[in-house]
């Protein structure tokens, strides 16, 4: 029996990890709910744990606790099989916030320990998406948008990304775990590049619904500045790929669903007026 420990597992992309997990023959899961910044955990030496806890908005000093500090307090030495850590493409354009700053230190701080022979492991992720995801995402963002009228308000049409579907992400992660022979690094990505446009007309699709773009800034291309390229991880359709389509209409579907339900609740709908992410 394989013991795998996820930690931040009631986050959006270790919440469906770990049930994901759940359901396999021949693992035993567990979370661990810690002070992942200042508690000492004792992981089973035979262990694989991920570490899927990061932070995203707050002060600079916040985002260093959890995603720097945070690391070097697991890490340090820790005795477990494999410890995976999950990192962001964030960290190819630092410059950009603190949370990518502290992404990248959190990837220094792996190979760091990987040279003093920790078992240790990241994952660059690229642009998740499914249901359940934030709406300060740009695809919850539009679909919200789409859901609510006939216009959709994002800053940059032309945007495009290697967008991957969050089952996509936790099959490719759920195959590290049957590794031999670990590497370093990893990257999790879509198979090709999605714009933003092709985004909403994927929506309008799934809808049947037509749709005024209204772009907030000059149009332009603002593409992924840097390819990975880094020893990757076999192509992500060898753990079964999801194809763009299928993903944004399961998607729509669950946003839809979920929106019906806090209306019948009383709770009231968000009203989103334009995508800040891109």
């Amino acid at each position: 029996m394989l013991n795998v420990i996820v930690l931040g597992a009631s986050g959006y992309i270790g919440k469906q990890l770990y049930g994901a997990l759940a359901q396999q023959s021949g693992i035993e899961v567990e979370r661990w709910d810690g002070n992942i910044v200042t508690d000492k955990a004792a992981f089973p030496e035979d262990s694989i744990v991920f570490n899927c806890a990061a932070k995203r908005h707050g002060t600079t000093e916040q985002l260093i606790d959890v995603n720097v500090k945070a690391v070097a307090n697991l890490l340090e030495g820790g005795k477990f099989r494999r410890f995976i850590h999950l990192s962001s493409s964030a960290a190819l354009q630092p410059w950009r916030s603190p949370y990518a700053v502290t992404k990248l230190m959190g990837e220094a701080l792996c190979q760091y320990y990987v040279d003093k022979k920790i078992p240790v492991s990241f994952v660059r992720l690229y642009n998740v998406f499914g249901p359940e995801q934030p709406s300060e995402f740009v695809i919850p963002t539009i679909i919200e948008q789409a859901i609510q009228g006939d216009a959709i308000c994002v800053k940059n049409a032309a945007a495009s990304r290697r967008f991957i579907y969050i089952k996509d992400v936790v099959n490719g992660l759920i195959a590290l775990t049957k590794e031999r022979k670990f590497k370093t690094k990893y990257s999790l990505e879509g198979m090709e590049k999605v714009s933003i446009r092709d985004i909403i007309a994927e929506v309008s699709a799934a809808t049947l619904k037509s749709f005024e773009i209204k772009q907030t800034e000059k149009a332009k291309i603002d593409n992924d500045a840097v390819e990975l390229g880094m020893g990757l991880m076999p192509h992500i359709s060898k753990y079964g790929y999801t194809p763009f389509s299928k993903a944004i209409k399961e998607t729509i579907e669950y946003y839809a669903i979920h929106r019906q339900k806090r209306k019948q609740k009383g709770e009231g709908t968000k009203n989103i007026s334009h995508s800040s992410a891109y």
